[in-house]
């Protein structure tokens, strides 16, 4: 689906006007064009969606596993410590 994000001031949805040119043969290969880059840029807005969420989980993970590294250091330390 599309997402709303804060910082964007556009609509997570594209449309195209309706326009009676569009359905005339004369105007067949202009309409065709105008459809294909709505679509390729749809296409291009779900590629950076997908790379974004997936540099966020790769950066959420590596942080929650530093995390447990300092917190499991820190016990070694405290317990070692404690045997002195």
């Amino acid at each position: 689906g599309d997402a709303l994000r804060d910082t964007s001031n556009l609509k997570p949805y594209a449309y195209v006007r309706l326009n009676p040119k569009v359905s005339k043969e004369k105007f067949k290969t202009k309409a065709t064009a105008s459809f294909a880059k709505i679509v390729r840029g749809t296409k291009a807005g779900v590629a950076k969606g997908f790379k974004a969420k997936a540099r966020e989980t790769k950066l959420k993970k590596a942080k929650e596993m530093k995390d447990k590294r300092r917190k499991t250091a820190s016990k070694l330390r405290a317990s070692t410590r404690a045997r002195r």
